[in-house]
């Protein structure tokens, strides 16, 4: 197997990769493939009464235009099972990523910015980390009875 992290194959060119790795094209067999019906994720689920609860409670911190309401999508994570294993109900809130300007420039050009799972995700760090703390904070207040994060 060749030693992917050398300093040639960093430095070298597709040409050179291509030939490297060359050998490895050829598979003596067909993959097997197996789907497993057992293993899969079960779609999740944002509790309604949760949500309204949560968005009033990070829109009257945050302000109306931080925090809206996105279109439901058929989407699996792994995190929606952890509400119903646990027999509670669960929301799993979406912080913006994106710089604004490439925001605003995608929707404009009616696309949309890479998101997780995807190899162009390029999050803006310092205010993504900032809005998802605050916003994990700000909702764990609102469960624990101190809204608006009055101790």
């Amino acid at each position: 197997m060749p030693n992917l992290r050398s300093p040639w194959l960093i430095n070298g060119s597709a040409k050179d990769l291509d030939a490297l790795l060359r050998p490895f094209y050829w598979a003596t067999r067909e993959p097997t493939i197996f789907v497993n019906p057992a293993e899969s994720a079960q779609a999740l689920y944002n509790d309604p009464a949760l949500t309204e609860r949560l968005g009033n409670a990070l829109r009257r911190t945050l302000g109306s235009t931080n925090v809206v309401a996105s279109e439901p999508v058929m989407g699996s994570e792994d995190f929606g099972v952890f509400g119903r294993t646990a027999g509670v109900p669960s929301e799993m809130l979406r912080v913006g990523a994106a710089e604004p300007g490439a925001f605003a420039k995608a929707k404009a050009a009616g696309t949309t910015v890479p998101g997780p799972h995807n190899a162009g995700f390029a999050p803006d760090r310092e205010p993504t980390i900032r809005a998802g703390v605050a916003a994990f904070t700000l909702s764990v207040l609102e469960l624990l009875g101190r809204p608006g994060g009055s101790l």
